[in-house]
């Protein structure tokens, strides 16, 4: 149960920092959700530690992370066309004392 209060603190304080960050210009990658789910956990080894859904229409942003620290955030939309916002290695989280 830790583990998952640590991995869900850990998605959220991600989110929260890439979305503030997200730049209108970024250019995208965008795929089919079931394309990009299996290129994130075949290739990359990554798991989903975070989902939650935004008010724009039911879009779903997620972060998936891998145990040597790689990490991808993605929004999906509702016509399934998922877009990697961001990624990078190392992360790491914080907890609160």
């Amino acid at each position: 149960m830790r583990d998952f209060v640590y991995w869900l603190i850990c998605g959220l304080m991600l989110v929260i920092g890439l979305v503030l960050m997200a730049h209108k210009a970024f250019a995208a990658t965008c795929l089919m959700w079931p394309d990009l789910q299996s290129a994130l956990t075949t290739r990359y080894g990554e798991a989903p530690v975070f989902v939650g859904r935004g008010k724009q229409l039911g879009q779903e942003v997620a972060v998936y992370a891998a145990p040597q620290g790689t990490w991808t955030l993605i929004v999906r939309q509702t016509n399934g066309l998922a877009c990697v916002l961001g990624a990078g290695k190392p992360g790491r989280c914080w907890t609160q004392p």
